[in-house]
């Protein structure tokens, strides 16, 4: 680090430093893939259920009776078994590697940011980006139930109003269930310069966690990635052992918080001793 590095950087506001920080993050996505994979992300699966329902749609949800829970249980059931998991070890594989693939690290430490500024920016533009996509694909949801009513109009979804304090409910414990996979995923894809490595291991960890997930096993409690199929069952059925409530939330919503810190500050503590050669 240089002098006058050092010295801006003692001498800056903590709270803007790291503001800016986080604002280059942003700036550096505008030109890359990730903008267009969050809208994906947060609008592709309300559509697909929408073509769903449009060409069988007197099936999974009954007539004459408020339509929204089971329409919005059919799309959380898709999102938290199968594209959300995926969709946050590719988000992250991608946010990561944009260094990489412009081999931009020793130009990055030489700005007037700390280690920890550059590392945590980074980190917490990843997590406004997995809230931003379930924040669209909420919005979606709804704009699809209207639309579904248009197409059919005996599901009634205009009679009736959505459950807005469920679903915000829903999404919440789901964003948590969510940050364990975000943590591990963060930390190994800083670890590696290839993004490879990360991705393969968050594909195997994602199939073997629906395996666990599938088979009930206990040894699911303590795997990450099984964290949202398992906080998803738990609404759907109203109970799960794997996941007894303590504090209001699951107790695999505080394991995935815990894996969250954990591998948050093991990750920081090596990205201070690392030097980019």
């Amino acid at each position: 680090m240089t002098a006058e590095r050092s010295n801006y950087v003692r001498n800056a506001q903590p709270m803007s430093t790291f503001l800016r920080s986080t604002i280059a993050e942003f700036i550096k996505l505008k030109r890359t893939p990730v903008p267009w994979f969050v809208l994906i992300g947060g609008v592709v699966t309300t559509l697909l259920v929408l073509f769903k329902f449009a060409v069988n749609p007197y099936r999974d949800i009954g007539l004459n009776t408020n339509p929204w829970p089971n329409f919005y249980e059919f799309n959380l059931n898709l999102v938290a078994l199968f594209l959300f998991p995926l969709f946050v070890i590719l988000l992250v594989s991608f946010v990561t590697s944009i260094e990489e693939r412009s081999n931009t690290w020793k130009y990055l430490y030489v700005l007037p940011f700390s280690k920890g500024h550059i590392y945590f920016s980074k980190l917490l533009t990843i997590v406004l980006l997995v809230f931003c996509t379930l924040f669209l694909y909420h919005s979606g949801v709804l704009v699809t139930g209207y639309i579904l009513d248009l197409i059919v109009p005996e599901f009634e979804f205009r009679y009736y109003q959505p459950e807005w304090m469920l679903m915000g409910k829903q999404m919440t414990h789901l964003f948590i269930s969510l940050l364990g996979i975000l943590g591990f995923q963060y930390w190994l894809t800083m670890q590696h310069k290839s993004f490879l490595v990360p991705l393969g291991t968050g594909i195997l960890g994602f199939i073997v966690g629906l395996v666990l997930m599938i088979m009930n096993h206990r040894v699911g409690s303590y795997f990450p990635y099984t964290y949202p199929m398992h906080v998803n069952a738990s609404f759907v059925n109203g109970t799960n052992t794997l996941n007894p409530k303590t504090l209001g939330l699951g107790q695999l919503e505080w394991n995935s918080i815990a894996y969250f810190l954990l591998f948050t500050l093991l990750g920081y503590v090596q990205e201070r001793s690392r030097n980019v050669v």
